[in-house]
């Protein structure tokens, strides 16, 4: 199931809205995701706690207040080590809100 298939379209694009309007706070938020989601792809430790905060802060700001497409769509990947699919996730939803993907620059920080 993708990402974009859990929410109406009525809510993606009041999402869509909201993104625009706050695009640098949505943008650094799932930025911060895919960071920390690569690296730890990539053998580091996951950053859990600073993953999980920038992940309901963009929630928030889109008053996405639907947790079956948020905590429990991370939820199991996050307990299963799954940061492949994590990573993926998080590329749906930049994918979906018209967000530009992150520098390699930032990423590798």
């Amino acid at each position: 199931m993708s990402v974009e298939s859990m929410y109406s379209r009525k809510l993606i694009d009041h999402m869509r809205g909201i993104a625009i309007d706050e695009r640098d706070q949505v943008s650094h938020c799932l930025w911060q995701m895919w960071r920390f989601a690569h690296q730890a792809n990539n053998g580091k430790t996951f950053r859990e706690g600073q993953f999980c905060y920038n992940m309901g802060r963009v929630q928030e700001i889109l008053k996405a207040n639907i947790l079956e497409a948020w905590w429990r769509l991370f939820e199991p990947l996050i307990i299963g080590r799954d940061y492949a699919t994590i990573l993926v996730r998080v590329r749906e939803y930049h994918d979906m809100l018209r967000i530009e993907y992150p520098s390699k620059e930032f990423i590798d920080k």
